[in-house]
């Protein structure tokens, strides 16, 4: 079901985008290429469905644990 207005601000410009997001963990840059999501160009709110979601838990958990991001 896509997002029809931003949580946020209100804006209905939402558009979905493919994009990497970047986290410090532990003093190390993890990064997760290829993440759809929605964006907000007004506000510049992140939306994440489960699938993203799931991707970056796994990659900054895996950095957390201090195992390969790679490996994830």
């Amino acid at each position: 079901m896509a997002i029809r207005r931003c949580p946020t601000c209100g804006s209905r410009r939402i558009r979905r985008q493919i994009m990497t997001i970047k986290a410090t963990v532990r003093g190390k840059t993890a990064a997760v290429p290829g993440l759809e999501l929605e964006v907000c160009p007004d506000c510049g709110e992140k939306l994440f469905d489960l699938e993203a979601s799931r991707r970056m838990e796994e990659r900054f958990l895996a950095r957390r644990r201090g195992r390969s991001a790679a490996t994830a």
